[in-house]
């Protein structure tokens, strides 16, 4: 046994065959991941925040049969794709479709250990969890001992409405600026990106309607699970375009490219925007940030 570089969990690490420098990486609190021999070396210099975060990303592509591989490109953009809510509605929302995915009979105890399964709630260690457990369980959506968690009648209720309100709709509304120069980024980026997660991306600008342009976007938004607000450009309908979304309660995620990044808004600066710089780099974080703070993404993907 060895310790993670991630976590510093003992794990069971091995060399892939044929002298590959790529390390294969296994331990119950993040699953398994590889990582490149220069990303381990560099891991050894990331603060207590982005390892927190690095410890949610994998663990939430785990528990959705994604493999991560971290490299020296992506071991720092990978912290980055990630921003915990402060709600903790959020924190308990995980919780509860977590318990629910690993339900095999209705009737059943989900066994956990909060040593290990407290990145399933975005928390940064056991204590936190077991906050989030008792807010759970004082709501009565669960009874929980020290090792299992079953779910009561008032979170079967909590849990059918959480997926009516989750993913109603698999629509992902992409607001940005129409302009020739971001086709490939629309194609290759945010399309591939929404795919990847098993959203039907949207562009108002090649859908077919009768309609006033700015009556069709806000009936699209409205149909929408998810909004993806791109601010290279500048344009002022995306932020009306985010702003209208915000208003419904629909999640925003925003987005820019690097060297529009210091033109945006002082209103909108706070939020955690994937600052890309090319349709790759996008794909990658859009898709990451997806399955790391949207509740009704974390099963996406199953197989």
């Amino acid at each position: 046994m060895s310790k993670c570089p991630i976590s510093g969990f003992e794990s069971n690490i091995y060399q892939d065959h044929g002298g590959s420098q790529i390390y294969y990486v296994e331990n119950d609190l993040v699953g398994k991941y590889t990582i490149s021999r220069t990303a381990s070396t560099m891991a050894e210099n990331l603060d207590e925040e982005e390892r927190s975060k690095l410890v949610m990303v994998l663990r939430g592509n785990f528990e959705n049969n994604i493999e991560t591989q971290i490299t020296s490109d992506n071991l720092k953009k990978l912290p980055n794709s990630i921003e915990p809510s402060f709600d903790p509605i959020e924190r308990i929302n995980r919780i509860i479709i977590y318990v629910f995915k690993k339900l095999k009979n209705p009737a059943d105890d989900v066994q956990y250990d909060p040593k290990t399964d407290y990145p399933i709630a975005h928390a940064k260690d056991q204590n936190e969890f077991a906050h989030y457990l008792s807010l759970a369980s004082k709501l009565g959506y669960i009874d929980c001992d020290s090792s299992t968690i079953r779910p009561t009648l008032e979170g079967w209720k909590y849990y059918n409405e959480l997926k009516k309100t989750q993913s109603f709709t698999n629509q992902a509304f992409v607001a940005m600026w129409f302009d020739s120069d971001l086709d490939e980024v629309w194609e290759k980026g945010f399309k591939k990106g929404l795919e990847d997660t098993d959203y039907d991306p949207m562009r108002i600008d090649i859908a077919e309607h009768n309609d006033k342009i700015c009556d069709r976007i806000n009936i699209e938004i409205r149909k929408s699970s998810l909004v993806v607000a791109d601010f290279t450009g500048n344009r002022g309908g995306v932020y009306f375009e985010a702003g209208f979304a915000m208003g419904l309660d629909i999640p925003v995620i925003w987005t820019c490219r690097n060297d529009f990044i210091d033109r945006l808004h002082f209103d909108t600066r706070q939020y955690n925007h994937i600052v890309w710089d090319s349709f790759e780099d996008l794909r990658e974080k859009l898709s990451t940030r997806i399955r790391a703070t949207i509740p009704g993404k974390l099963h996406t993907k199953d197989t």
